[in-house]
């Protein structure tokens, strides 16, 4: 029973932790038309990227 009182209350904590960070942080949207979006930096984004390219150059 007290480990379930205790879960509960950080749960608690955790949760009111997560509203006050959620009220902080702003969503913005962007729109664009776009043939092809690759989001991502990495090996694969440029990978697909570069392959995109050579299909319709």
């Amino acid at each position: 029973m007290e480990n379930e009182i205790k879960k509960q209350q950080t749960n608690d904590k955790n949760n009111q932790s997560n509203r006050k960070y959620s009220e902080k942080l702003k969503i913005s949207e962007i729109k664009k038309e776009t043939d092809i979006l690759i989001i991502g930096g990495g090996n694969a984004g440029i990978f697909a990227a570069y392959a995109a390219k050579m299909k319709d150059p």
